[in-house]
């Protein structure tokens, strides 16, 4: 009697996803800067190898964000306050050995950082939902109604472009009206010598012209095995994780080896003259861009992806619950005998004892049976 059918979430939506560089700050690499300017912080020594130290690296970082008007925890913040914008800092360091003109003596050291300093968004926002349901619904009606509704809106004065998007599948089964018709029901109660009341519910069978008042074993069997049978078909499912999964990878990989390649092109520009560091630095921005747009993608991937998962997971949970026919008899003596607080070994007892009922019973004393 049972059919298979599924819901599932029709929505019109629009996206905007894009980058922009709000902050590109390089500092004057002029003698005169270099040697007194304010945008370059100065460590004192005379030791020609010296190395920064932590301290130095962030006390000219500080320097180089005053300048730059941008700083780490203003990106901080503005990244804290739910806005739909992403900020991303990115600095390098550089620096210059000061010297004597006539003996090459070492004075000091000067460090400035060129900052950059990113804003992401990937805004997606739905404007119209139905739930379509494969029992009652027909799916070109609802498509060509989501159609007519999705030319409405693409006609905005805003430029938006809108798109249809579907959730994943939820299937569930029913008896349809077809398939019921002809059928019989009997229902039941369970009750204790005190006449406490245990648990209810009922079934349905379709008479074979024998049965009369008895149920035959297929109306027995039906009263008390699951609803689900023949397992669980994922492949639909299946599919889509791992479309999905690797376009999740495929950009995550992309993604690692442009940031791999940043950090090299970052140590050359530290080693590097003003006049190549200005080279690399351009190439290190258009891998930044790419970076931005790669992450946008990998956003909706990934949102696919745990969309795909979850409704895999949620049919797998269908099919592990034994008792998943609600009017099935050991469903409603789950439910019903919980509630009362009865021991499970009674539990099991009281199951067993309607099993052996519905094996030798007449249809007319399973209307009330009493279990002491």
């Amino acid at each position: 009697m049972q059919g298979r059918y599924y819901t599932q979430r029709w929505y019109i939506y629009w996206r905007d996803s894009g980058n922009e560089r709000v902050c590109s700050y390089a500092p004057p690499t002029d003698s005169e800067s270099i040697m007194h300017g304010g945008e370059w912080y100065r460590v004192n020594t005379s030791d020609a190898s010296y190395q920064y130290s932590a301290a130095d690296y962030e006390a000219s970082l500080r320097n180089s964000e005053s300048y730059a008007g941008w700083s780490r925890s203003q990106c901080l913040a503005l990244n804290g306050n739910g806005d739909k914008y992403h900020y991303d800092f990115y600095n390098y360091i550089t620096s210059s050995r000061i010297y004597k003109q006539k003996s090459g003596q070492t004075t000091a050291f000067s460090y400035a950082h060129y900052i950059d300093v990113y804003k992401r968004w990937d805004i997606c926002e739905e404007v119209y939902e139905e739930v379509f349901d494969s029992q009652h619904n027909d799916e070109r009606v609802m498509l060509a109604r989501f159609n007519a509704k999705l030319e409405e809106l693409n006609g905005n004065e805003e430029g938006r472009v809108y798109y249809i998007g579907k959730d994943g599948k939820n299937y569930y089964q029913a008896a349809d009206e077809m398939r019921m018709r002809g059928c019989a029901t009997v229902s039941f109660t369970l009750e204790c010598h005190d006449r406490a009341k245990l648990g209810e519910g009922n079934f349905s069978w379709k008479e074979n012209g024998d049965q009369r008042h008895a149920l035959d074993e297929n109306s027995k069997r039906f009263a008390m095995e699951t609803t689900l049978t023949g397992g669980v078909n994922t492949s639909e499912l299946n599919d889509g994780i791992s479309y999905w999964g690797n376009e999740v990878t495929r950009l995550q990989e992309q993604i690692r080896a442009l940031e791999i390649q940043n950090n090299e092109l970052l140590a050359e520009i530290s080693r590097s003259s003003v006049e190549d560091a200005a080279v690399l630095r351009s190439q290190y921005t258009a891998n930044m861009n790419e970076i931005s747009r790669l992450r946008g993608e990998l956003s909706t991937a990934q949102a696919q992806l745990r969309s795909y998962q979850n409704a895999k997971q949620e049919l797998m949970n269908d099919y592990a619950d034994e008792r998943d026919g609600t009017y099935r008899i050991p469903a409603v003596m789950h439910e019903r005998l919980l509630s009362t607080n009865v021991p499970c070994a009674e539990i099991l007892y009281l199951q067993t004892r309607l099993s052996s009922i519905l094996a030798g019973e007449p249809l007319s004393r399973l209307a009330r049976t009493a279990v002491s």
